[in-house]
């Protein structure tokens, strides 16, 4: 399933590809990273499981490396929220 209900604004890359995260979707319906490339292409980079984080909010962060930073809402070892990285 892919994500749905996006709820921050997107990230640009050099190349011009675009990042985002969903707050739902995915095949747990707990929110799901993308990838929007120049072509249309859309690709899923993650899709959250509750354990890592659930209901990703407040948008991404990207440091010089490409890696992404974000925070979930809730999901996690005790469903306080997570902050989560993929590099």
């Amino acid at each position: 399933m892919d994500g749905s209900a996006p709820t921050s604004g997107v990230l640009l890359d050099a190349n011009r590809n675009l990042y985002g995260d969903t707050a739902t979707g995915g095949d747990t319906d707990t929110g799901t990273v993308y990838q929007l490339s120049t072509s249309g292409t859309l690709t899923l980079l993650h899709k959250f499981g509750v354990t890592d984080g659930a209901l990703p909010y407040g948008g991404l962060l990207r440091d010089a490396k490409g890696g992404l930073y974000g925070a979930a809402w809730t999901g996690g070892p005790n469903y306080g929220g997570t902050v989560w990285t993929f590099k």
